[in-house]
């Protein structure tokens, strides 16, 4: 879904410069849209910060309005992801959690 995502990007761009088309980097927000951001590979998790690797690495929760999501990799040496996020009614939790936990470990096994 993100491949496709920005493989779309550069022709709604053009549109968008030659006046044909809605701004792609200006989504509307709203409940149904979130932005993630990968962290996984920027190695945060790596480093002692002197007393010794941290178990959780995640910026201070942004303005509650955004629906944002912070997906990085778990402490060494364990694999696999974390995924914070500050977006889902406390209603939809769980629906959430099955959807990326069903989501994640589909593309595991594909790729």
């Amino acid at each position: 879904m993100i491949k496709r995502a920005k493989a779309k990007l550069p022709e709604e761009f053009e549109k968008f410069v030659n006046g044909d088309g809605d701004d792609p980097f200006a989504p509307e927000v709203g409940y149904n849209t979130l932005f993630l951001s990968e962290w996984g590979k920027l190695g945060f998790n790596q480093v002692d910060y002197g007393w010794g690797p941290p178990l959780h690495v995640a910026p201070i929760q942004g303005l509650s309005i955004v629906p944002a999501g912070i997906v990085g990799s778990m402490p060494l040496p364990k694999k696999g992801v974390r995924l914070m996020t500050w977006c889902v009614e406390e209603t939809h939790c769980q629906l959430f959690d099955d959807l990326m936990t069903n989501k994640i470990s589909t593309s595991n096994k594909t790729e």
